[in-house]
């Protein structure tokens, strides 16, 4: 059943890119914010974004469940600390990775099932906000 999810995370989400500008520091990674709606035009991600979000994709689709937690949450974390997006970018992925964040913590717990659901939930959401070619 898990590489049938992780088939179906990776299947529904080729296709997802955010700007590099500003440095800025992130003090509140896990505050979730809700973006209200979705902007008229995706942002566009930077590599570093693009690489890790690829990464998560993997993750959940290859990984035991304890060590998929493990490793999303590393790429999460690389991302908060590498992020040079431009303000309403910023504030959009926040939303998208502390819900992706809020996933890695069930599977570290052991819930496959919420915590892939999470994470899905979270790309889809990627998807809509921004464009990773």
């Amino acid at each position: 059943m898990r590489k049938s999810i992780g088939i179906l995370v990776i299947g529904s989400l080729l296709g997802l890119n955010a700007p590099a500008q500003n440095d800025h520091h992130h003090n509140n990674h896990n505050v979730v914010e809700t973006t209200k709606a979705n902007p008229a035009q995706r942002f566009t991600v930077d590599q570093d974004l693009r690489t890790r979000m690829d990464q998560i994709m993997n993750n959940i689709a290859t990984a035991s469940t304890l060590l998929a937690g493990q490793k999303i949450e590393q790429n999460v974390q690389d991302i908060f600390k590498n992020c040079k997006l431009e303000p309403a970018a910023d504030k959009a992925i926040h939303s998208v990775l502390a819900e992706i964040l809020a996933g890695a913590n069930l599977l570290k717990k052991g819930d496959q099932k919420k915590g892939t659901e999470k994470i899905q939930a979270a790309l889809l959401k990627y998807k809509e906000l921004f464009d990773h070619k």
